[in-house]
């Protein structure tokens, strides 16, 4: 007879744990060079102690839910991504801006333009590089774009 319960995936813990530890520093890493921001202070904008953001950063010990939350609700919720990336997902606002989304949207794609020229290092197609050069601006075009989407859902709500 075969088993009823369902199949579940079987993972390693400890890889779980240390994707997640990777994923936490990385967000701390990020915001500290893009606000130019010490450990201290980023301690003081979440209100959290030097040592538990110290530990997060160094992949000492994890980051808990309470203090990712405020990550979002301080920087916002883009900051997540690297851990909202673990299980196939990325964040964007929901809350509208008033950015023209239309120079972002035509700089993105003057940049995948360039990449997919055919003079271009890959040819046709974007190699890696190309790709990791492009994305701050791609970044920047898919949050303009996500503040129009949000203005419009707000009109159709």
């Amino acid at each position: 007879m075969a088993d009823p319960r369902p199949r579940v995936m079987r993972v390693n813990a400890a890889e779980e744990q240390e994707d997640y530890r990777r994923a936490v520093s990385r967000i701390i890493n990020d915001l500290m060079r893009e606000h130019d921001l010490t450990l201290l202070d980023l301690a003081d904008r979440l209100d959290i102690s030097v040592g538990t953001i110290s530990n997060a950063f160094n992949r000492k010990a994890d980051l808990t839910s309470v203090y990712l939350h405020r990550i979002g609700k301080v920087f916002g919720p883009q900051w997540l991504n690297p851990v909202i990336k673990l299980f196939g997902g990325r964040v964007v606002p929901l809350s509208a801006n008033d950015e023209d989304p239309l120079p972002r949207i035509l700089a993105a794609a003057l940049k995948i333009g360039e990449a997919r020229d055919p003079g271009s290092d890959g040819g046709e197609d974007e190699t890696h590089r190309e790709l990791v050069a492009m994305l701050p601006t791609l970044i920047k075009a898919s949050r303009a774009l996500s503040g129009m989407i949000a203005r419009a859902e707000a009109f159709a709500a």
